[in-house]
């Protein structure tokens, strides 16, 4: 009889001792668990702000771009009249020449 008690006594005390390894690791665990929530809401954080910086590149670029086909199209105007006037300057003179080989 005294051999069950001592036997039940280690089992109950063995049985204690898990337990309370378990609970240990339990707390830790959902230590681990809030530590990594608050790690992916900062990378959340950071992915948002890389997305927000990178729309507001993509904008920059967009009115960049924008700005230099204006700038392309008033140069481009501008070499037409450029051109517009020299092809009358030639063919004036061209004119003029015509004319003094008469």
């Amino acid at each position: 009889m005294n051999e069950a008690l001592e036997r039940i006594e280690q089992i109950v005390t063995t049985t204690v001792e898990k337990y309370r390894l378990l609970q240990k690791e339990r707390e830790e665990c959902q230590k681990e668990v809030e530590r990594l929530k608050v790690q992916l809401q900062e990378k959340e954080a950071e992915v948002m702000r890389l997305r927000r910086e990178r729309q507001q590149a993509t904008e920059d670029l967009e009115r960049e771009v924008a700005t230099l086909r204006e700038e392309r199209s008033q140069m481009n105007q501008k070499l037409s009249e450029l051109l517009n006037k020299l092809t009358s300057l030639s063919l004036s003179e061209a004119g003029v020449d015509v004319d003094s080989d008469r």
